[in-house]
């Protein structure tokens, strides 16, 4: 419970009451030091350009960003510590028509002090960097190419693609002299190194191309997998290129053949058109086996196999 009497004993005691005295002069002192006295304080504004044509290079890159220093009265300061600045946006579209000399120049003074002047009218611009932006720029040509993949990436043991990956967008467009850009017939993306084994849409970059700017480097690329299975089919083995008066027995005559297929090809996937092969053509002298060939009449594309065995011996009889 407060001791009432000895608090009001404790705020009118001659010290207390100097303390606060002191104080209240401090804070007067301090509020007419900052009204009359110039502060600075640092800041930094984006840049956005359009405007440029598509077939215009600047030998200089544009900056990014621009950093001003502002001197204020110390009371409006603070309204520039809490204020969003707002991007700069720079429209070049009459920059590049009608002009014997290819260079343009931007003073960012004038944009710097719309942002400054929003904010408080009594400021003032000490210092601007870079102040402006002056630079040669040349006419290059563009064309589209096509996008694709360098290498294509691996999958675990126990999974398979299904289908090309998707690339989006399947061109991109590409800036240059006119001998650079005559030169490049494709643009390569960037090599995927780890392992896919779900379905996956990855960003990849297009790999850089010397004197060549490409333009669109926002390029995905979509992979479809599934997982594999084993699918066997027992086939006898046939001998071909046997010259006449000879024949030919092999052992074992018949082999299995062992596929691992994804599922979804998985009921398209029969022996219809297999052929496992013995070439007598193959046969070198002192040799007792001759390796086997699997031939079919479509095509099998990336679908992994192995014949078991791969390899059978041979008795040649003349008839």
């Amino acid at each position: 419970m407060i001791n009432w009497r000895r608090f009001r004993r404790l705020i009118s005691s001659k010290d207390t009451v100097a303390f606060f005295g002191f104080f209240l002069l401090s804070c007067v002192i301090w509020v007419m030091y900052t009204i009359g006295t110039q502060r600075e304080i640092t800041m930094v504004a984006p840049v956005v350009y359009y405007g440029v044509p598509d077939d215009v290079k600047m030998d200089e890159d544009f900056p990014s960003e621009i950093e001003f220093t502002i001197a204020d009265e110390g009371s409006q300061v603070w309204r520039y510590a809490f204020a969003k600045i707002d991007t700069i946006e720079i429209d070049l579209s009459d920059k590049f028509h009608g002009k014997s000399r290819k260079h343009i120049k931007i003073d960012y003074e004038s944009y710097v002090k719309d942002i400054a002047y929003n904010i408080s009218q009594t400021c003032e611009i000490v210092s601007i960097d870079p102040s402006d932006y002056q630079s040669d720029y040349q006419q290059v040509f563009t064309k589209r190419v096509p996008v694709v993949m360098t290498d294509m990436p691996v999958t675990g043991n126990e999974f398979a693609f299904v289908g090309p990956p998707v690339i989006s967008p399947s061109e991109v467009r590409i800036r240059g002299t006119h001998s650079a850009v005559g030169e490049v017939s494709c643009v390569y993306l960037d090599t995927i190194g780890e392992p896919i084994n779900e379905n996956k849409t990855i960003r990849l970059k297009p790999k850089r191309i010397r004197g060549i700017e490409i333009l669109d480097r926002d390029v995905r690329v979509t992979f479809k997998i599934e997982r594999l299975t084993e699918k066997a089919f027992t086939l006898p083995v046939t001998v071909k290129n046997v010259p006449d008066g000879i024949s030919v027995r092999v052992f074992p005559s018949v082999v299995n053949v062992v596929f691992k297929v994804g599922l979804s090809r998985y009921q398209q996937l029969n022996a219809l058109g297999l052929s496992v092969l013995f070439d007598y053509n193959a046969i070198d002298e002192g040799v007792s086996t001759i390796p086997l060939r699997l031939e079919s009449d479509y095509q099998l594309g990336n679908i992994d196999y192995k014949v078991v065995p791969d390899k059978v011996e041979f008795i040649i009889e003349k008839q």
